[in-house]
């Protein structure tokens, strides 16, 4: 196991006594190390290591216990596994990197490569999610604009309020996204500018930046009529309806390649999203859009679960609603 080599990235900044507790830096023994393996895509397992011996350290240290407190999801049994003295399982996390990356020198911290692949990603996320929250923190206080949500590419005779810059901004930079706005007040326009922008910046310009939107049936012509009358660039839009040999045969022809194409969209509602699943799971979606995305707030329905595959397949991801979202995961 090697020892941890990660690129310089800038941890949270602690806003509050609660985040500086948890972030504040550990002092173990030279050769108190932690090493790090992906059990899977959604934890880590964690063992306490003697640099010495080389083997795990049963007894725990008054540091080792601080950092374990500090974790939110922490175990050393998942259902009948019971782990080894000195190795916990950690949630594969954004804040469980930054606490650990905060806590214990990096040197004394061992990972493989892909270990240390999924632990800077998830460093860089939080980075990133700590931007976006500064971002609306000043938008909020004092009407503030960042720079580049102003160069953002849409139609100058139909100019978007400077809310919707921000969120379209916010968007384009981000792989996931949630706007929750009231109705009315323009979300698929800034969704439609966010599209724009992540499709002027797509590695491969030769390629058609690929979108699916979801949503209610009575708002997919909606939709289409948005995208074709905000849109800057060149492209197809297709509402995917009819019986299945019809949505199949709709779908290719939006995903059918044409040079003058900068983008192609297909549109669809809810319930085709799982009929049509075969067929839309083997596209390579540039961006997934749900709109209206509290229809997938209930856990274990088929709407959730297939969202949840959408994800999977899309390089990035938009969800947007109006309705008051309650207190669960979409």
């Amino acid at each position: 196991m090697q020892t941890a080599t990660l690129p310089p990235v800038s941890l949270v900044k602690p806003l509050t006594a609660a985040t500086l507790a948890v972030t504040a830096s550990l002092e173990p023994r030279i050769h108190d190390r932690i090493r790090l393996e992906l059990d899977d895509i959604t934890r880590f397992r964690m063992t306490f290591v003697d640099a010495r011996s080389k083997e795990p350290r049963t007894r725990l240290t008054r540091e080792d216990r601080e950092l374990l407190e500090r974790m939110p999801e922490v175990r050393n049994k998942i259902g009948k596994q019971q782990l080894p003295d000195g190795q916990w399982f950690v949630a594969a996390t954004d804040f469980s990197a930054t606490v650990i990356a905060s806590s214990w020198p990096l040197s004394q911290l061992d990972m493989d490569d892909e270990t240390a692949t999924v632990f800077s990603y998830l460093l860089r996320t939080l980075q990133h999610h700590d931007r976006i929250a500064e971002i609306y923190a000043e938008f909020k206080h004092d009407g503030t604009v960042p720079e580049e949500a102003r160069e953002l590419e849409y139609d100058k005779s139909q100019p978007p309020t400077d809310y919707q810059l921000v969120a379209a901004y916010c968007a384009s930079i981000s792989e996931g996204y949630a706007l929750f706005k009231e109705q009315g007040t323009g979300k698929t326009y800034a969704a439609i500018i966010a599209m724009i922008d992540k499709l002027t910046r797509r590695p491969r310009k030769e390629v058609p930046f690929r979108t699916l939107i979801v949503c209610p049936s009575n708002v997919r012509m909606n939709w289409m009529k948005e995208i074709l009358k905000f849109s800057t660039r060149v492209g197809r839009v297709e509402v995917l309806r009819g019986d299945a040999l019809r949505r199949v045969d709709i779908l290719m022809d939006a995903m059918r390649y044409d040079p003058d194409d900068e983008f192609c969209v297909a549109v669809c509602s809810y319930d085709v999203l799982v009929q049509s699943w075969r067929a839309i799971a083997e596209v390579p979606w540039d961006l997934s859009i749900l709109d209206e995305s509290h229809y997938i707030k209930t856990p274990r329905t088929r709407r959730n679960e297939y969202a949840q595959k959408l994800r999977d397949v899309s390089r990035s991801r938009m969800i947007l609603t109006g309705p008051p979202i309650t207190n669960t995961p979409l």
